[in-house]
């Protein structure tokens, strides 16, 4: 089945959509499994923020011997109350409500991290719009009709009343809240290039699409914390429905696969933390402490293979033939894993890294709702 890319009428002529002065101030949001990303504009400037999905309920017990010396260093956690409820964000020992549950994106775990995620973009006490996603077969039932169920609850969720616990620092109030599929945010962000003009009126802001996107069949590699989305995009931005989907297997998998392996050989006890295997998985190197780095280049090359080849062959089941595809795009985080295996399997396709492709999806979610809210 394909439906037709909705909610912003980019058409294949080059149609310009000017911004209106809006007071609330508009982000993208990828609230994933592995982080959160956001983006927003301050003045002309893009900035995009990431902070860890990493939240538990109850208080925060650590402390830093640097709290309150204006020395640096601390602790980047913040504490909020939802519903009565205590979660604390930032760098706490465990994750909760983790990975491959739908329920997450409708939790007070994620609402948390994404109050964290707009207090750190010094967005704490302003009016915001928000864009946030879904994965692509969350968002979509399987007939590509929007999953309103689902939608419906993530935006019930992010009503909740929210304040950061014993502190006098102001979240950020939500006023507007919209959802849209991981993956073809990403789609979004490679279409449309935004500029900054000086007109007779002032500074005007332009979305325009990019003609060798819209006039293509893109395949649209997001391969995220917990789940990769396949997403595949006709001419005039038509979503091949059949050919889109998403599962679950993607970075967490393989930093639990290489940290479990390096752990038993190497008979580590001691928990190092993910960041430190995931710099592995880049580097073929473990930092076990200060005067010990261990190689596990041949662990690293082992795990990222055998990852890929799963993906590869889920997403290919799912896509079908590469044919007809013009333009890969790997966006998110894990593709910089598998740079080399990635450009082998679509080496008869053009493939397209995108500068910063963590951040796709929230610079797409940011981009879509700039024009949806500037086109009325």
């Amino acid at each position: 089945m394909q439906l037709s890319y909705g909610l912003v009428k980019l058409k294949t002529s080059k149609k310009k959509l000017r911004n209106k002065v809006h007071s609330m101030n508009l982000v993208g949001i990828d609230d994933g499994n592995y982080g959160c990303k956001l983006t927003t504009r301050k003045g002309n400037d893009t900035v995009s923020v990431i902070v860890p999905s990493l939240v538990r309920k109850g208080l925060m017990r650590q402390r830093s011997a640097l709290d309150m010396t204006n020395m640096g260093g601390g602790i980047e956690s913040r504490t909020f109350s939802i519903d009565d409820q205590i979660f604390s964000t930032g760098n706490v020992k465990n994750d909760a409500n983790r990975a491959i549950s739908r329920s997450y994106s409708s939790s007070c775990e994620n609402l948390a991290v994404v109050h964290n995620a707009l207090l750190s973009a010094g967005l704490g006490g302003k009016d915001v719009a928000v864009m946030t996603g879904l994965p692509f077969s969350y968002y979509y039932q399987p007939n590509g009709e929007v999953n309103k169920a689902l939608v419906k609850a993530k935006k019930e969720r992010f009503k909740s009343e929210v304040a950061m616990h014993e502190s006098a620092d102001k979240c950020a109030n939500i006023e507007k809240h919209f959802v849209m599929a991981q993956g073809e945010a990403a789609y979004f962000d490679i279409l449309v290039d935004m500029s900054t003009r000086r007109t007779s009126s002032g500074l005007v802001t332009i979305g325009e699409p990019r003609k060798d996107i819209l006039e293509s069949n893109v395949l649209v590699l997001d391969m995220g914390g917990g789940t990769t989305d396949v997403v595949v995009v006709g001419p005039n931005g038509v979503i091949d429905h059949a050919r889109s989907g998403s599962f679950e297997h993607a970075g967490y998998k393989l930093i639990a696969d290489i940290e479990s392996a390096v752990r038993a050989r190497f008979e580590i006890v001691a928990n190092l933390g993910r960041q430190r295997y995931e710099d592995a998985l880049k580097t073929g190197k473990l930092k076990i402490n200060a005067s010990r780095v261990v190689d596990v280049g041949d662990i690293r090359k082992q795990v990222v293979a055998e990852h890929f080849d799963s993906i590869n062959e889920r997403a290919n089941a799912i896509v079908g033939s590469l044919d007809d595809i013009d333009i890969v795009v790997p966006v998110g985080g894990t593709p910089s894993f598998f740079t080399d295996e990635i450009n082998a399997a679509y080496s008869e396709n053009q493939v397209i890294w995108t500068e910063d492709a963590i951040n796709s999806n929230s610079r797409g979610m940011f981009k879509r709702l700039y024009l949806t809210m500037n086109s009325k």
